[in-house]
């Protein structure tokens, strides 16, 4: 992926992590929605930036539960990755969990609308 992780997402540059993408992009942190390339599907953002929030319960096995929206428990799935995160955890399938109060400036959320 190297250079071209950096044409879709705003992730760690070498700047940050020894093993960090060769990216050269004027944001140290998150990056406006939109100043990426989008993927295949038409979508921007999508990995990177930040963390994104899930409304599913974390299940350490990834038993299927992710599927449905939880109504509590203790822990959220957050996927994706964010600007800080080294190469290796900024992919759409890599998950991480916190509870749902937690706040900082690499967890998010993103708002879809129709058109």
């Amino acid at each position: 992926m190297g250079a071209r992780a950096c044409d879709y997402a705003n992730v760690a540059g070498e700047k940050d992590w020894a093993e960090g993408f060769p990216c050269d992009d004027e944001y140290q942190y998150v990056a406006p929605v939109g100043k990426k390339w989008a993927n295949e599907f038409g979508l921007y953002d999508v990995l990177g930036n930040v963390w994104e929030w899930t409304c599913s319960a974390y299940a350490e096995d990834y038993d299927g539960s992710e599927f449905v929206c939880a109504e509590d428990g203790p822990r959220r799935v957050l996927r994706g990755g964010s600007w800080f995160d080294k190469p290796r955890r900024v992919r759409s399938a890599n998950r991480n969990w916190l509870t749902p109060v937690y706040r900082n400036g690499r967890v998010g959320f993103r708002l879809a609308r129709t058109l």
